[in-house]
């Protein structure tokens, strides 16, 4: 995928069906609203907030959010197989987060995976599943984020995507963002996923995130996220060849046979309402 320059100001394009934001703060924040809402969003998030989302957001019982982070570590073989490892945010934060060179056989990867639920009015749930790298991947193509859930009515037009870098030697983000219409969203009766095309730039930050609101429907709702890293070159067609079942990656993301090699096969998360 090619992107255009930079937007400047709060001003957007369309790319390919994706939007792409500028680094400008959409909004002004006091500390104690900004701390709030970092209870659940990454800074990347916060910084792309406009005012409709900040005041929603706020109005929402941030503290009381629940939620559930995964920590992975991943061995590649040449990109070849991938054997992924849950470990403790102890191992994950002491961890080597060096760029991993290309001409490694044996790569290590970790990332962090969060899954989050917050209520609002009426019964209404906020979900948010963000994946961040620890290290840069070699591999830039394009990755899938999902979610399902069950016993959950999903409010239509609410589905979201994100992808969030900081290019080598600056200090803010970039962003793509992702809509209920791009060409990138695919949705399934039992949830939705996003294919997002890796930026190719010197990055020093990654993190791709997808959002959605809904109201428990029935017994015992619960809603999972599961993140794939495409770990060679696949078209947006070819990341789109999936089903979201209970039988694919982390009970949500089902591959065709003829792509489940190029993804890395890695594990999800997981929240009870």
């Amino acid at each position: 995928m090619e992107f255009l320059k930079k937007v400047k100001g709060l001003s957007v394009l369309m790319i390919l069906s994706s939007l792409f934001i500028s680094t400008a703060k959409a909004v002004e924040l006091t500390d104690e609203d900004y701390a709030r809402l970092n209870k659940v969003f990454s800074e990347a998030r916060i910084s792309v907030m406009t005012q409709e989302e900040v005041d929603k957001y706020l109005a929402m019982n941030l503290e009381n959010a629940k939620s559930e982070t995964t920590y992975y570590k991943g061995v590649s073989h040449g990109n070849e197989s991938y054997t992924w490892y849950e470990i403790s945010k102890d191992e994950y934060d002491n961890s080597d987060s060096e760029i991993q060179p290309h001409a490694t056989y044996i790569a290590t990867e970790y990332k962090e995976v969060k899954i989050t639920a917050i209520e609002g009015f009426e019964n209404v749930f906020s979900f948010d599943l963000t994946a961040k790298w620890k290290k840069m991947p070699a591999a830039r193509s394009y990755d899938v984020i999902a979610f399902r859930f069950r016993n959950i009515a999903l409010i239509e037009g609410t589905q979201f995507g994100l992808q969030s870098y900081i290019k080598s030697g600056s200090n803010s983000y970039d962003h793509i963002s992702y809509t209920t219409k791009s060409g990138n969203m695919k949705k399934t009766s039992q949830g939705f996923g996003i294919s997002m095309n890796l930026v190719d730039n010197s990055i020093s930050a990654l993190e791709l995130e997808i959002s959605a609101e809904g109201v428990p429907s029935g017994i015992n709702p619960y809603v999972w996220g599961n993140y794939q890293h495409a770990v060679e070159n696949v078209t947006l067609a070819q990341s789109q060849k999936y089903n979201i079942t209970s039988a694919g990656y982390g009970n949500v993301i089902n591959f065709d046979l003829s792509v489940e090699d190029h993804y890395d096969g890695m594990g999800g998360v997981y929240i009870a309402l």
